[in-house]
């Protein structure tokens, strides 16, 4: 079957082709139609209206059944009062149908809407396991055309779960939940269900006709007969060629034999219609004989089209439901098969209870219909392309003329002609012509209709018509030319009044003079409202308030906002301020004059300022200190505002710190002077130098001038310096032992110097450089300790340095150590201003720090024994560890080392640090037992020199010890007891010991409940020579032990112990191989046949059921029997019927039964023949007890003699002979031989029945 998609149309193309069917249904004749109509016979299926839907309603539908296999549509809601009700593929009926498609999409529920407080499902659930799970029958969802009344939220899986206003819910368990697409998943493109089933009425009228001639046209259709009364009918007389039809009250309520049928059973060639008359209001089952495979449904159905009141539909299981026009209710506990088109669709009853199963069955029967061809008609439908308000523009465009047609010839060529005349029919001259070839009676073609600018203006604002005429071979064969017909009616839109406006720029501001009048602005304009909506556009207008017209054909009522783009930028004027007047107008055409728009630009001076800054050069530049002050004067002697002649002084700081001047305009001309210096001894200042001067200011180049003052010196003595060495940081240790010591240095032992146990203190060499003043270019050296004594600059008996010299100092690479870095020498003060006179000794403090070199450790797991195979690869392991000396004395951490042996980055610490580590509890893992840690090394002192140290931390994995057993009974019996006691022998196996160690196994013996016997087995003393082995453990069960426990089962427990500490333990007292049985007292059982409907034990000729109710005594509760019983002639020879049950007894004494099911073959090969049951009871296939009494009266039963036929005199008796396989009966005294055959015969029968039941022929 193939896959039904639907899509809407409009409602004018819906109207025209539901009137056409309706037409052609009832044989009416086409407009202007010449062509003569033809008559044929023709298949039809009335449920082709359904589109694939397994229910269509018309109006709504209520679901309140047990589920619906299939799918439904709905004109109007769906609802349900059920709290799921289930949309599935199939549970119990034929996976073998598609979902319809709706929009493109697979659907199982499609509505107007859907209502109610019940909730629902669309699962797709599929038990038969058929279908793919991205078909669209596993993916099938809902379609509504309302959505409004719905919510949506994510459930489960995160499917879509939609909640209406009544709190009902619907759940799409195949659509993803998506807040921002559900609703356009699951609403319609149409606006209602209905413009899915376009020309629905059309097709229902003609079914409806068409089933009315069925039933007075044999050649559309066959009469069954019927025939009989009461409580059943036979029917006869059924086609194999053509449908058949039978009336539903000649058989209603009866058993419908088929007896006489000739095989009938329904095809698609030849189904079978009920016709259901009026009144009619309850329609039940078709209970035909024989008929129950669900698939009749697809060839069988109910025509219920003559009824005019609600329909209850009670009990029917298969068959297609066609009921336009009816509302229906379908209450039957029973699943129905089939196809239903309904108005309103009511399942489960009027109150909401009932209702079974609706299996998808789509009706594949071909009904037949004698239809006249219509002839030819035409109808079209208008649209102006790419119009969104139908109006066809004024500049032209193109017209859309969709012709559709009916009756006509498919293969034949055919001309549709468009012409366009006026509302009063005065042709226009505009015209267009289409050559198609249909290839079925009824379609549609599209002819495109080209209007040109110049006939748009012709007939602006006027309604055109377009007649069409359709011709074949040249000649007309049908037209459609209707003046009133809005389908074949467009409008050309009306040409509107227009106007326009101009723009103007003016310029205003004190730095208007400095905009070019030739500056281009861009003015921005858009229709904000009004008919030209949308509308927009630039205009370029120039600074020196030249007029520039704007567009002139905007529409009357168009409102225009005007806005500058970003104005032009002019050098020396700050940002402009644009106003527009007006900001918006009204476009009115009936104005006397074009409005014109002023956009004014105000353009101020922009600001300007300047910054001075001083700087000292010259040999005696380092005599003058920072903070001496300057005093610079400056006035405006040119420029083009207000400025001129304003002037002032600023301050400026000797150290080169700017200072801003005062602010003033773009272009002014400023000069700069010093008129007086300061004061500073050792100093003779030059000539000041001023750079620019003087400075014109620019806003987009802040300036900056530069006084300059040489600073000459006088020719003067100065002081003296010193230089002292300290070292410092936590590494200078390394470098010198003693720095720390204070009886070392030049102030050691108490001012008296190095003790003599101190260390060499390392030396330094220093280098000084003077850099400015009268001996600049001068340098030297001088050597220092590492323990803080002076060294003189310069040494003594070298020149000494002049006043204004500036001395610098530096050191090349000292002394170093491994373990620790030289990371810095400061100089303190890092220069030295040699000032006049004798001034004091300036001591530079050289201060070197050495930091300790970082170092770490690295660590690992290593994982040994024989349970290491149990550790995963991912099981972490805390190494903790310690530093316990060093610089970093007192850190601690943790590093989480995975069992797989990589190697883990331990923290950055100091060299020299001391490390110890420890293990925490190793981690848990099923079927380990750890053992000792192993640490290497387990304290370790860092050194950066030789790289990281690596950890390794070994665990020993053992496995966990345990236990299983096998118990068994020395003597005859290995599971039994015998009543006189005995030796359980429990050889217990065990796992993951120790080998050479000394355990001891010992064990209980406990009832099923797990209550102590106190008999013990053990202890043994055992030394295991490998982790896995077994030893036998023996439990003495006495007499007394064997009385207590009689008919019981005893169950092993084990344990193993290590020191006294128990290591493993195996206590199941369910394990059956733990598990042994005390004999009880012998079991016996007894029996009594009864043959069913038999009050003499006679079965008859046509066979029948032997019961062997069998009552036994001490057996064990819990334990499961098979009780077994044949049928044995008086000669003990078996007749091959048998029987046996499977029981567990909930107590020692009891019954149970045996069936023996007689065949009437059996029945009559031994007719008149006494037998007897024997039976036997089995533990495992080991006889417990049988009972085989052939003088048993209750175990005695006979078969029935056949009804004697009339002879003339009676056949000799002929002497007995033994059957195949069998033995003559015995009789007679001798009691021996009976006693020996009875002997033999049980023997017979226990050895078969063992055989059968090995053989699983046996319950």
């Amino acid at each position: 079957m193939g896959k039904h998609g639907l899509t809407g149309r409009t409602a004018g193309r819906r109207g025209l082709a539901r009137a056409t069917a309706v037409a052609v249904a009832v044989g009416l004749v086409g407009v202007s139609a010449t062509a003569p109509a033809r008559a044929a016979v023709e298949p039809y299926d009335p449920f082709d209206v359904n589109q694939g839907f397994s229910v269509l309603a018309t109006g709504d539908a209520m679901l309140d059944n047990g589920e619906l296999e299939g799918s439904v549509a709905a004109f109007g809601t769906v609802s349900t009062t059920r709290s799921n009700y289930p949309f599935i593929h199939q549970a119990a009926g034929d996976p073998d149908y598609t979902v319809p498609l709706v929009d493109g999409d697979p659907v199982r529920l499609l509505a107007d809407a859907y209502v109610g407080t019940g909730g629902a499902a669309v699962t797709n659930r599929d038990d038969s396991g058929t279908i793919d799970p991205a078909s669209p029958e596993a993916t099938a969802v809902a379609k509504l055309a309302d959505t409004s009344n719905l919510t949506a939220s994510a459930r489960g899986s995160n499917y879509t779960r939609l909640t209406n206003t009544e709190g009902g819910t619907l759940d799409l368990e195949e659509l993803p939940y998506d807040p921002a697409t559900w609703q356009s998943s699951v609403q319609t493109q149409e606006p209602t269900v209905a413009d899915y089933f376009p020309d629905l009425d059309a097709h229902v009228a003609q079914t409806n006709q068409c089933l009315a001639a069925m039933y007075t046209d044999p050649a559309l259709g066959n009469e069954v007969t019927v025939t009989g009364g009461g409580n059943e009918v036979f029917v006869s007389g059924f086609s194999s060629s053509v449908p058949n039809w039978i009336d539903y009250e000649d058989v209603a309520g009866q058993v419908i034999k088929l007896d006489d049928a000739g095989g009938y059973t329904p095809t698609a060639q030849a189904p079978l219609v009920v016709r259901v008359s009026d009144p009619t209001n309850t329609v039940g089952p078709l209970n035909f004989e024989g008929w129950n495979d669900q698939d009749l449904a697809r060839y069988i159905m109910l025509d219920l089209s003559e009824v005019t009141s609600p329909v209850t539909v009670d009990g029917l299981e298969y068959g297609a439901v066609w009921a336009p026009g009816i509302d229906l209710t379908y209450t039957s506990s029973r699943t129905t098969n089939g196809q239903w088109f309904a108005d309103d669709f009511t399942t489960g009853g009027a109150d909401g209870t009932g209702g079974g199963e609706l299996h998808h069955h789509a009706f594949l029967g071909q009904l037949l219909c004698e239809v006249e061809d219509a002839a030819p008609v035409i109808t079209s439908q208008a649209a102006v392309a790419d119009s969104a308000d139908g109006l066809l523009p004024t500049d032209g465009g193109t017209v859309v003329d969709t012709v559709s047609y009916t009756g006509l010839e498919p293969g034949t060529e055919y001309v549709v002609t468009a012409s366009v005349v006026t509302a009063d029919g005065t042709d226009t001259g505009i015209t267009a012509a289409t050559t198609f070839t249909p290839t079925a009676a009824s379609g549609s073609v599209e002819v495109e209709i080209e209007v040109t600018a110049e006939q748009a203006a012709a007939y602006a604002g006027q309604d055109l018509v377009i007649f069409q005429s359709l011709t074949a071979g040249g000649t007309e064969v049908a037209t459609h030319e209707d003046l009133d017909d809005p389908d074949q009616t467009f409008t050309v839109a009306a040409i509107p009044a227009t106007g326009g406006f101009d723009v103007v720029k003016a310029v205003e501001g004190d730095g208007a003079a400095l905009v070019d009048p030739g500056t281009s602005f861009t003015v921005a304009w858009e229709v904000t409202d009004g008919p030209s909506t949308g509308r927009s556009g630039t205009l370029e207008v120039l600074g020196d308030g030249t007029v520039v017209e704007g567009p002139d054909d905007l529409a009357e009522g168009d409102v225009v906002t005007f806005t500058e783009v970003t104005p032009p930028v002019v050098e020396g004027t700050a940002p402009a301020e644009v106003a527009v007047s007006p900001e918006t107008l009204t476009i009115d055409p009936a104005a006397p004059t074009t409005p014109v728009v002023t956009v004014t630009n105000t353009y101020d001076k922009a600001d300007a300022t300047f910054s001075l800054r001083k700087e000292i050069s010259g040999d005696a530049a380092g005599l003058v200190p920072p903070g001496t002050e300057f005093t610079v004067a400056w006035e405006v002697t040119a420029g083009a505002g207000a400025d001129v002649g304003e002037s002032g002084t600023l301050t400026v700081p000797a150290d080169g710190t700017p200072v801003d001047g005062p602010t003033l305009s773009h272009g002014d001309a400023v000069t700069f002077s010093e008129p007086e210096l300061p004061e500073i001894e050792g100093v003779v200042w030059g000539t000041p130098t001023i750079t620019p001067d003087p400075l014109v200011l620019d806003t987009d180049e802040p300036a900056e001038v530069v006084v300059d003052n040489e600073a000459v010196p006088e020719q003067l003595e100065g002081g003296a310096i010193e230089i002292a060495k300290t070292l410092d940081g936590d590494g200078a240790g390394l470098v010198y032992p003693d720095v720390d010591n204070p009886d070392c240095g030049p102030d050691g032992n108490q001012g008296g110097g190095n003790d003599p146990d101190c260390a060499e203190p390392p030396s330094y060499t220093i280098g000084w450089t003077v850099t400015d003043g009268p001996s600049a270019g001068r340098t030297g050296e001088v050597v220092v300790t590492g323990d803080g004594a002076v060294s003189p600059v310069p040494a003594e008996g070298e020149e000494p340095f002049q006043a204004g010299d500036v001395v610098e100092f530096d050191e090349p690479e000292g002394p170093g150590t491994d373990g620790a870095e030289l990371t810095g020498v400061t100089f303190d003060p890092a220069s030295v201003l040699i000032v006049p006179g004798p001034a004091e000794t300036v001591t530079v403090d050289v201060t070197n720090t050495y930091d300790l070199d970082d170092a770490t450790f690295t660590a690992h797991k290593e994982v040994t024994g024989p349970a290491a195979d149990l550790v995963p690869d991912d099981a972490e392991f805390a190494l903790h560890y310690e530093v316990t000396d060093g610089e970093s004395a007192g850190a601690t951490g943790t590093l989480t080392l995975p069992a797989d042996g990589t190697v883990v980055d331990g923290p950055t610490l100091r060299h020299g640090d001391t490390v110890t580590f420890t293990e925490a509890t190793p981690p848990v893992v099923d079927g380990v037992v750890w053992g000792d840690v192993a640490i290497d090394p387990e304290t370790i002192v860092l050194d950066s020199a030789t790289g990281p140290v690596d950890v390794t931390v070994t665990n020993t994995a053992a496995g966990v010890p345990a236990l299983s057993s096998q118990v068994a009974v020395a003597g005859p019996s290995t599971t039994t007891v015998p009543g006189a006691g005995g030796t359980v022998v429990d050889t217990v196996s065990y796992e993951n010991l120790v080998p050479g160690t000394e355990y001891t196994v010992g064990g209980l013996l406990v009832t099923p409940d797990g209550g102590s016997t106190g008999i013990t087995g053990g202890p043994v003393a055992f030394v295991p020579t490998s982790p896995d082995g077994s030893v036998d453990v023996e439990f003495e069960v006495t007499v007394q032990d064997a009385i207590t426990y009689a008919g019981q089962d005893l169950v092993a427990l084990q344990a193993v112990w290590l020191d006294g500490e128990p290591v493993a333990v195996h206590a199941d007292p369910g394990d059956p191989a733990q598990t042994v049985s005390v004999a009880g007292p012998a079991p016996t059982i007894s029996s009594e046949v009864t043959v069913l409907g038999s009050d003499d034990k006679t079965v008859p000729l046509s066979g029948g059921t032997v019961v062997d109710t069998i009552s036994y005594t001490g057996l064990t509760p819990g334990r499961e029997y098979t009780v077994a019983g044949a049928v044995i002639l008086a000669g003990l020879s078996t007749t091959g019927v048998v029987g046996a049950t499977a029981f567990t007894p909930d107590a020692p004494d009891g019954t149970v039964d045996v069936k023996f099911e007689i065949t009437a073959a059996q029945a009559a090969e031994y007719a008149g023949t006494t037998v007897v049951a024997f039976q036997a009871v089995f533990l495992a296939d080991e006889l417990v007890a049988s009972h085989d009494d052939f003088a048993a009266v209750a175990q005695t039963f006979r078969f029935a003699s056949p009804t004697p036929s009339p002879t003339p005199s009676p056949a000799p008796t002929p002497s007995p002979a033994p059957d195949d396989g069998g033995e003559l009966p015995v009789t007679g005294p001798e009691a021996v031989v009976g006693i020996l055959l009875v002997a033999a015969a049980s023997l017979l029968v226990g050895t078969l029945l063992v055989t059968l039941r090995r053989r699983g022929l046996l319950g």
